[in-house]
């Protein structure tokens, strides 16, 4: 089985590799040659948000690695995919994802997400993994 991607991490590279690096080498000539620091200055912000993205998709990884090792993990049955129409890559569509796990005859649900599916994947090829802990929890979805 593989893991369901997040979308912080292919976000982060994006921003970084073809905004950010870019326009600030386009802004270090034009600031040196023409003294336009404009451009300089928007390299500057993409990579500050590629930063920021990268961070978020390290803590997400920590956060599950904790989560595994002193939380209580649950198997899930997924209810519905709930599509971002505000976050779309090219062959990926970001999702939330609702689901419900049982304990002790009282049922409880998670909404966690987003998540890059892709468009034609079925909910019956999907498994999910709760892992729930003191004051969080955190969802782990599964392609099979």
């Amino acid at each position: 089985m593989k893991t369901v991607e997040r979308p912080w991490f292919k976000a982060s590279k994006f921003l970084g590799i073809w905004g950010g690096i870019p326009l600030t080498i386009i802004g270090l000539f034009t600031y040196i040659y023409w003294k336009n620091i404009a451009c300089l200055i928007n390299g500057f912000v993409w990579l500050f948000i590629s930063m920021a993205f990268l961070c978020k998709a390290v803590l997400e990884y920590y956060k599950l690695k904790k989560l595994k090792d002193s939380g209580v993990k649950y198997k899930c049955t997924i209810n519905r995919v709930i599509p971002l129409s505000y976050v779309r890559f090219v062959p990926y569509i970001a999702s939330k994802v609702e689901c419900t796990y049982e304990i002790d005859g009282i049922t409880y649900e998670i909404l966690d997400g987003p998540y890059l599916l892709l468009p034609f994947e079925k909910l019956e090829k999907l498994s999910a993994i709760a892992y729930i802990g003191k004051n969080k929890s955190m969802l782990v979805l599964s392609r099979m």
